[in-house]
């Protein structure tokens, strides 16, 4: 690469093997190792500027490492994410996760002064389920990722930490005969039709009740999912699904097709023809998930004699139920909106030994 010098203190101007330009200026040298701030351009031109503005930010004032304290830093970059349109839940749990734990515990120490010591200290300290401690710690080390992208610290203390880990409780799903006692339990709940799709397609409840009639193709017996229903501070927003998987096109069967038919029927009878989305309130309004927990769900469960699940055991059981069948778990994944089927495999294994068994059975047939 090429090396455009300048007077020290002043920073340096790299050309990169890539023809792009990287821009360094020394922040000084903290706990033994120099601090520096980076930043790339695509000219060099760009780069000049961009340096003038590295120094003047520097300059005038901008926080050092050795000013800044972690509470400030957090506080830094949970801002930059709200300026990056980061999603309003995930900003909330950040929130939340600062001001009840990471604050408390470490916010008084000088970011450059952080160590991994102090991070396995804080996280001995604090009283919280393993889960919390869990996303505490993603929350820290995500932030201290941004600080030495930023040039503020040399390195992630996070990095050679103790990570908090949480034990998942094995998922045992609803019994077949089960999920018959439930829809005939609900068959005439006006909401019956969101209870069939989710034991028969697997849809997250923020899918199901951000479905349009738009949505539904009755011809071809599909339905594509183009958003999701979240609550956001006690209000329900309706926003497109967090990655690519989740927008998928998903066919289903004619018991689906005749719940769904039955849902339309309903929605012109209560007078909320109008209303876009297939599963509304009785107003026309968007459904709350609490409030569809508390009227439908848990009363039906309640009524059967069955353990208190809450609703998104019908996720785990329709990939149960579709496992069970032989259906393969790439077609799983797909139905289920996963990223890739690892992730299904790695949720559902235990749910397809039998399947191990059976075809050791097959292979024993062919060759004993």
């Amino acid at each position: 690469s090429q090396l455009r010098k300048r007077p020290n203190g002043d920073g340096s101007v790299f050309q990169l093997p890539d023809g792009s330009w990287r821009v360094v200026v020394s922040c000084g040298i903290v706990n033994g190792k120099r601090i520096r701030r980076t930043r790339h351009a695509k000219t060099r031109e760009a780069a000049k500027a961009a340096l003038a503005d590295l120094m003047k930010e520097i300059g005038g004032g901008i926080s050092t490492p050795t000013e800044i304290t972690v509470a400030e830093w957090m506080q830094e970059w949970i801002d930059a994410m709200k300026a990056a349109n980061m999603a309003e839940n995930s900003i909330l749990s950040y929130q939340a996760a600062t001001a009840n734990h990471i604050v408390p515990n470490l916010g008084g120490c000088n970011l450059a002064d952080l160590t991994t010591a102090h991070i396995d200290a804080a996280f001995r300290r604090m009283k919280c389920g393993a889960r919390t401690k869990e996303l505490v710690f993603t929350v820290l080390s995500t932030s201290l990722r941004r600080a030495v992208k930023k040039g503020m610290l040399a390195a992630n203390p996070c990095a050679e930490a103790d990570r908090p880990t949480s034990t998942r409780k094995r998922i045992v799903p609803i019994k077949p005969e089960d999920v018959k006692r439930i829809l005939a339990h609900l068959k005439s709940d006006r909401l019956y039709a969101a209870v069939v799709i989710a034991f028969a397609l697997g849809m997250r409840q923020g899918e199901l009740f951000g479905l349009r009639w738009a949505d539904i193709n009755f011809k071809k017996n599909t339905l594509t999912i183009h958003q999701q229903a979240c609550e956001v501070a006690g209000r329900i927003v309706l926003k497109k699904p967090k990655t690519d998987s989740g927008h998928r096109t998903i066919a289903f069967s004619d018991t689906v097709a005749e719940a769904l038919r039955a849902r339309r029927a309903a929605a012109l009878k209560e007078g909320n023809a109008a209303c876009d989305l297939v599963f509304c309130n009785e107003r026309g309004g968007p459904v709350r998930r609490s409030n569809f927990g508390f009227a439908v769900w848990r009363p039906a469960l309640k009524s059967l004699g069955l353990n208190h699940h809450g609703f998104h055991i019908t996720r785990h059981t329709a990939a149960s139920l579709m496992l069970g069948a032989g259906v393969p778990v790439h077609v799983v994944s797909k139905i289920l909106g996963h990223a890739n089927p690892s992730i299904t495999l790695k949720l559902y294994a235990h749910l397809m030994e039998h399947q191990a068994e059976a075809a050791a059975k097959i292979i024993d047939e062919m060759i004993g």
